[in-house]
């Protein structure tokens, strides 16, 4: 065999797919480009951290699915230019939106977002609903799910406690803690199942889509790619905490990562995917006149929509750099750190604020801080920002209040494994607003960027008695310009 038979040199001979993924790379290189910070910030999450180490696999999954599907038979047709502007409206609207609120996770998946706009612009929407399920399955690569860890740490809690009541363990709940007389648990954010729950959905996804055909399997599948992961880790708690109860602690909590994680797991997955296996649909033949993807050729009209692609990036960009030019006309307070006396244990932590103060109130503290602007490692929503410290608190109950003036706050009802309680009361101003929702905070920060009032925001947090009636409390503030600077 010469070098020259081999499919992948006979494939560089066609000048014209070499055009096309030229571009292709080209265009998804300048998407990067642009959102440089968002992009290193997901591959640093990929390698550095359990829950997201599934990112780096995606991309390789979804060209697995992408060959295993052969082109359709219908020529590609690409998309018309009204509905092409307005898709690119949309992406360009995505950057402009990601970059001005600092959500790392919409820069991210505007980024992915050029592989899937890419196909439609050039080929046409049937080819993109052909190959739509590898082309959804790269918005997994985006590392995002930690808003779902309280939920999930309150679950695998229940499940914990009812398998313990069944078995005739004696079990005490305050919170995230679980107490049996041989010892205590908490159940941290390591232990809420998040990492092994994406993997195994992530997974469960690609094994469906690529070798499921009948809706019913892959729904099914998809389903159990859900809910097995959850089950499991309530069910590995539960025998993290009976060694314990058999009299073993050390071996409950020296050996739960080794032996009770990851191992645990694996045989989860694998018993899995044996069922899946027994599911899986034998594979069909190429139908009769279609073509695999790597023979088809990308047309002029097509790469004049990619360096359209291109423009959008730039204009959006310069957008973006025209908008950080304005901070100059900005106030400035000057960085001030105040320890909480009385209150240190909760450990308030955020990074970089330009002003932070706290005092004494009645029925407790008063914590208020202020961001003037915002960068990628200084945020007013951010994952590294805590009202508390989480190795000591946890959440018992929270709820939405309002003042009788409709001013909304968030009250978070906070315990120890000791039984100790703390409410917590707090909501965020942007714009002279107030706002509770970190999304409508996120917006709110887009609208006054752009217009130019407010390059970052505040935040108000009050940390009072667990008697202390919220509603009340919350009418008595001082709020009357509490909100501008």
């Amino acid at each position: 065999m010469s070098f020259g038979s081999l499919p992948v040199l006979n494939a560089l001979k066609n000048d014209f797919v070499l055009k096309r993924w030229v571009l292709m790379a080209f265009v998804f290189a300048m998407a990067c480009a642009v959102t440089y910070d968002a992009t290193l910030s997901m591959i640093v999450l990929w390698i550095t951290t359990d829950t997201y180490m599934h990112g780096s696999l995606v991309l390789p999954l979804a060209f697995i699915m992408a060959k295993h599907k052969p082109w359709p038979a219908q020529p590609a047709k690409p998309l018309h230019w009204v509905p092409s502007v307005f898709v690119l409206l949309a992406w360009a609207s995505m950057i402009i939106v990601g970059k001005l609120s600092m959500l790392n996770v919409v820069q991210q998946i505007a980024l992915l977002s050029v592989i899937p706009v890419t196909v439609l612009l050039c080929y046409g929407h049937l080819v993109a609903w052909h190959y739509r399920a590898p082309l959804i399955l790269l918005f997994f690569a985006v590392p995002v799910g930690d808003f779902m860890i309280p939920f999930l740490q309150s679950i695998t809690a229940d499940m914990a406690v009812w398998m313990l009541q069944m078995t005739g363990v004696s079990v005490l709940r305050n919170g995230w803690y679980i107490s049996i007389p041989a010892a205590d648990f908490r159940v941290a954010e390591a232990c809420s199942g998040i990492n092994f729950l994406i993997s195994t959905f992530t997974v469960a996804v690609f094994y469906a889509f690529t070798y499921m055909d009948k809706i019913g399997k892959r729904v099914a599948f998809i389903i159990m790619g859900l809910l097995v992961p959850i089950a499991a880790n309530g069910l590995r708690v539960y025998l993290i905490i009976m060694i314990a109860h058999w009299g073993n602690v050390e071996a409950a909590t020296g050996f739960d990562h080794l032996v009770y994680g990851w191992i645990f797991f694996a045989v989860i997955l694998i018993a899995l995917f044996v069922l899946g296996r027994r599911w899986q649909d034998p594979p069909q033949s190429v139908e009769e006149g279609g073509v695999m993807m790597n023979a088809l050729p990308l047309t002029v009209h097509s790469g004049s929509r990619i360096l359209m692609i291109f423009f959008t990036l730039v204009v959006v960009y310069a957008l973006y750099v025209g908008q950080t030019l304005r901070h100059d006309a900005l106030p400035h307070i000057e960085p001030q750190g105040v320890k909480m006396k009385d209150g240190d244990r909760l450990s308030p932590q955020f990074p970089s604020a330009d002003f932070v103060s706290v005092k004494k109130v009645p029925e407790g503290f008063q914590y208020h801080v202020y961001y003037r602007d915002e960068s990628p490692d200084k945020k007013l929503i951010g994952y590294q920002n805590r009202w508390f410290d989480g190795k000591i608190w946890s959440i018992d109950t929270s709820r939405k209040i309002k003042t009788d003036s409709g001013i909304p706050f968030s009250e978070w009802t906070l315990t120890t494994l000791s039984g100790k309680e703390m409410k917590l009361i707090f909501s965020y101003c942007v714009g002279g607003k107030w706002n509770n929702e970190k999304i409508s905070v996120k917006m709110a920060q887009v609208s006054s960027r752009l217009l130019g009032t407010d390059f970052g925001g505040q935040a108000f947090a009050w940390f009072v008695k667990s008697g202390t009636d919220s509603k009340d409390f919350v009418n008595a503030l001082p709020l009357d310009g509490l909100c501008k600077l």
